[in-house]
């Protein structure tokens, strides 16, 4: 017996797989409010963090979560202006 998939265009991830594993999509309102609290709750754990959800615009299911670090705000002591000398 074959199996069945369909595949999205945009992020070419099996949208019934995806279904199977429910994975969170952009159109249940209820999981879009988690998925903020999630980011949220990240935010407040690390706070030289950002989080934000990333959805695909073809299917709706949730791609991945993208997380930015504020080096300047950082309190582990990363310095991202931090120069390099060359020594001739």
């Amino acid at each position: 017996m074959k199996k069945k998939t369909k595949f999205c265009e945009v992020c070419d991830e099996d949208i019934l797989v995806n279904e199977m594993r429910n994975v969170p999509m952009y159109q249940d309102s209820r999981r879009r409010r988690q998925i903020k609290e999630y980011c949220r709750d990240h935010e407040a754990k690390y706070s030289d963090h950002k989080c934000k959800p990333q959805w695909c615009k073809g299917c709706g299911f949730l791609i991945k979560y993208i997380i930015e670090i504020d080096f300047k705000e950082s309190p582990r002591g990363i310095k991202k202006d931090k120069k390099i000398s060359e020594q001739n």
